[in-house]
Parts: structure tokens; sequence; C-alpha cells
């Protein structure tokens, strides 16, 4: 599964000036590492199908379904190690 979150390698640019704006940049990344997380740290991941077996992540973590229904958009990893332990909500 890809990462759902844009690369920092990618410029950071004002349309109209066509230089990168520093505050951008930084907020950019900011909100990039939250997404991603740290290791032991919560992290907020969204993709199509279960991220059960699929997406590991540390008790807490969120994943939204893309392609979810009733109670299959929102799953918390509530359990377990690794990729174990994520329930719908």
């Amino acid at each position: 599964m890809p990462e759902p979150y844009l690369p920092l390698q990618s410029p950071v640019t004002d349309m109209r000036t066509g230089f990168a704006q520093r505050a951008w940049a930084l907020w950019f990344q900011f909100f990039a590492s939250i997404f991603k997380g740290d290791a032991g740290t919560c992290i907020i991941r969204w993709g199509t199908g279960s991220p059960e077996s699929v997406i590991t992540a540390p008790v807490g973590s969120l994943f939204l379904r893309t392609n979810g229904g009733a109670s299959t958009v929102l799953y918390v990893k509530e359990s377990g190690v690794g990729n174990i332990g994520w329930i719908a909500k």
C-alpha cells in the first residue's frame, strides 16, 4: 500500500512568486510527520480496504478507509502488536 502523505522532497513553492515559502514548508513538514507518526506514537493513515494484517501501527492509531461503507470507514487499533488488532467503528 502506498504511503498516504506527500514526500517531503516535493518542492513547496508559491505559485505567484515561484519561491518556496518557509512557513508553508514548515507547516507541511509538521503535519506530514503527524500523519506518518514516529516509532511508538499513534498514527493516522488512510487508504482502501481493511488495515487488518496490512498496516503496522501502535495501539491508539486510526485508519480511514476511503472505500468503506456503514461502520467500515473508521478503524481503531485497539490491541495487539504489528498489523493485527484493528477494529471497525
